[in-house]
């Protein structure tokens, strides 16, 4: 009698121990399957993060560019407005230029028709000089032979003149740097002193007087030349002068007549062909 009882106690021991172990693995088993599902909703929530993470460097990268660009455009903005003041002004002062060139152009055409009638005066005069050479009967003589007598004139082409006074000669237009005139008196001419002036004048192939082309009035007789030899009362029976073109740098091709005035008269002349 005495030990059904405690058989019929261990047995609800034995049954409580029982149902307590499965609660507790019960309870464990829907603990790690909650922390489970905790896991991977945790785990979907950092990825969703990192994402929006990514995307929000994403969006301050664009926008630190556009700013970059918004400080860009500003800045070009700016300078388009400067330059464009500064345009404006520069318009503006070349519209005050011109107006004022249009002004000055008015007054030198008014002054320069005098100018252009001289001259045609002046062409009118070389086209008579060359009548005067072309009727010549002796070309490097005296065509007057009661004023002076020369023993020697005549025209070369430089191309070069040495350290020691030489002259290097040319017949090619392009290498002429200037035309060397130079005639002798003869020596019977010394001894009258003369006093008067000698005046070269050279006309190039488009008839323009090269060298000064400066006008001189002898008893009323007008002379266009390239260049003055002045004389006072010299026993020198030899003269040279170097003469350039007028206002053009260069020489152009084909015939230059050259002439010798004494006084008002020509008293020699003659001709250099330049290829």
């Amino acid at each position: 009698m005495i030990i059904n009882p405690q058989i019929n106690n261990l047995k609800l021991t034995n049954v409580l121990l029982v149902i307590l172990v499965i609660i507790l693995v019960g309870f464990n088993y829907f603990s790690l399957n909650n922390l489970s599902q905790d896991n991977r909703y945790l785990t979907n929530e950092n990825l969703l993060l990192e994402k929006e993470v990514s995307q929000l460097n994403q969006q301050n990268a664009n926008l630190q560019k556009q700013l970059q660009l918004l400080v860009k455009s500003d800045r070009y903005l700016k300078n388009n407005l400067n330059s464009n003041s500064v345009i404006e002004a520069k318009i503006t002062n070349t519209l005050a230029q011109n107006f004022s060139n249009k002004i000055d152009a008015e007054k030198v055409d008014a002054s320069l028709k005098p100018s252009i009638e001289v001259d045609n005066i002046k062409t009118s005069k070389v086209k008579e000089t060359k009548k005067e050479v072309a009727t010549a009967q002796v070309q490097t003589k005296s065509t007057n032979t009661s004023l002076v007598s020369l023993s020697k004139f005549e025209a070369v082409a430089v191309k070069k003149t040495t350290t020691t006074g030489d002259l290097k000669l040319t017949s090619q237009a392009s290498r002429t740097k200037l035309i060397n005139v130079s005639f002798t008196l003869d020596n019977n001419q010394v001894k009258h002193n003369i006093k008067d002036n000698f005046y070269v004048q050279i006309v190039d192939p488009k008839n323009n007087v090269m060298g000064l082309k400066k006008e001189q009035i002898i008893d009323e007789k007008s002379i266009i030349y390239s260049e003055k030899i002045e004389v006072l009362n010299t026993d020198q029976n030899t003269f040279k002068v170097n003469i350039k073109p007028y206002l053009e740098k260069t020489f152009y091709k084909g015939n230059y007549f050259v002439n010798l005035y004494y006084k008002n008269k020509l008293i020699a002349n003659t001709n250099l062909v330049l290829k």
